[in-house]
């Protein structure tokens, strides 16, 4: 989904996904359990969003909704939310 973009952002900036995980003391498996499910949970979101000099509320926000079941009115949130996202 929308917040695995960034993942792929530190990475784009040379963060490996050892880095991120050595830096933010997460457990080995945790990144590769959140490609795995599609999705980063919104504490994930929003230390990833910090440690890359974003800010995590949106981020936060929209790692929620993607963890929310479909319907219109969260996928409109969530268009609104990326709209104002820098992916």
């Amino acid at each position: 989904m929308q917040t695995l973009a960034l993942v792929q952002k530190a990475a784009d900036s040379g963060v490996t996904q050892a880095e991120l995980t050595r830096e933010l003391k997460l457990s080995d498996s945790a990144l590769s359990q959140a490609k795995a499910r599609g999705r980063l949970s919104p504490t994930l979101a929003g230390r990833i969003a910090e440690r890359l000099g974003l800010d995590p509320l949106p981020w936060i926000a929209l790692a929620a909704l993607e963890a929310e079941k479909k319907d219109r009115t969260i996928d409109g949130l969530r268009r609104r939310i990326v709209a104002n996202l820098r992916i």
